[in-house]
């Protein structure tokens, strides 16, 4: 008997020692969401960016996305992006985005200053978050989008309307979130 004790009494220590470990590991990733999030919002501040509200997070319809993204002031927004590829198309340089919300993609005209610093900061580190200050131009859904599924007699190719939002304009600023 007082050897199941002693093992209940070990479990009982070490179920608690696992969750203060849990507590502290999350109490360090809220506040390095809390200082990556003061310093987005600081950064959209710096460029009179409008920051895009909960409005982003339901978007249906490419009317609602222009309604989140395209301001009537004209200012720019700020989101919060992964940069996924720099691309050159007929001698104009493009960063392209992915935004964590609605499958929203962005596709921005950058200057090559902009893409120097991009490259400068690592250009070994890829899908990197980023706080993006850009003007919006357009924003709508593709008309189709192309699906292929490879079948034991070759591929079945599907076309289907798109779920996924493409902005696209120019990029004012960037901003990487991932350095410390």
């Amino acid at each position: 008997m007082k050897r199941l004790w002693l093992f209940a009494l070990v479990g009982v220590f070490f179920s608690l020692v696992a969750l203060t470990s849990c507590r502290k590991k999350e109490s360090k990733e809220q506040r390095a969401e809390t200082d990556i999030q003061q310093k987005f919002a600081a950064f959209a501040a710096s460029h009179n960016a409008t920051v895009p509200d909960q409005r982003l997070t339901i978007m249906e319809y490419s009317i609602q996305a222009e309604n989140a993204l395209l301001t009537a002031d004209k200012h720019p927004v700020a989101l919060r992006a992964y940069l996924n590829d720099i691309v050159r198309r007929n001698g104009r340089v493009f960063l392209e985005f992915s935004a964590p919300v609605e499958d929203l993609y962005l596709t921005l005209e950058a200057t090559p200053e902009t893409v120097q610093q991009i490259l400068k900061e690592d250009p070994s580190r890829s899908f990197n978050e980023y706080a993006v200050v850009a003007e919006i131009e357009s924003v709508g859904k593709p008309t189709f989008q192309v699906a292929a599924e490879e079948t034991g007699d070759g591929p079945d190719v599907h076309l289907q309307s798109s779920s996924e939002f493409h902005a696209k304009g120019r990029c004012v600023a960037v901003l990487d979130l991932s350095v410390r």
